[in-house]
């Protein structure tokens, strides 16, 4: 209830560790009693939970977040990406042919390629806009 009943304009920090300080300070009285380590496990779970979310960096009520936009597009199967970009977002077909011609280069002596780089490596080198959200996950690790 106390992070949906957030203002509009209120927000935590991003880091789990320091909203968790925060909200200590608050001196709420639902967390009376809970350690520091505790409290930043009730972060995580009001993450995991779909309570908070992710906006612009900062911790908000998940119904305001980036992630429950993602989650939304991601339901509808439709790309969280500027739809003015001529750059072509990947379907599946092209996703495996993409896996393919990255897990050759790989074999062949190239370098390997990072998850947190692969959206910037299939823009980058396969020329196509990898949207976790046009096929159907809201993380790319899903």
């Amino acid at each position: 209830a106390y992070f949906c009943g957030l203002r509009k304009s209120a927000h935590l920090p991003g880091g789990r560790y320091a909203c968790a300080q925060i909200l200590i300070q608050r001196r709420l009285t639902f967390l009376a009693g809970y350690s520091l380590g505790q409290v930043y496990h009730i972060v995580q779970l009001a993450i995991n939970n779909k309570i908070m979310g992710y906006s612009h960096g900062m911790l908000v009520p998940y119904s305001r977040s980036q992630s429950m936009v993602k989650d939304r597009h991601a339901h509808l199967q439709q790309a969280s990406i500027d739809s003015s970009s001529a750059t072509p977002v990947v379907t599946w077909d092209v996703l495996r042919r993409c896996v393919e011609t990255l897990v050759e280069e790989v074999r062949a002596g190239g370098e390997p390629v990072c998850l947190s780089s692969i959206k910037r490596t299939f823009l980058t080198r396969l020329g196509v806009e990898l949207s976790e959200t046009a096929l159907g996950h809201a993380k790319v690790s899903e």
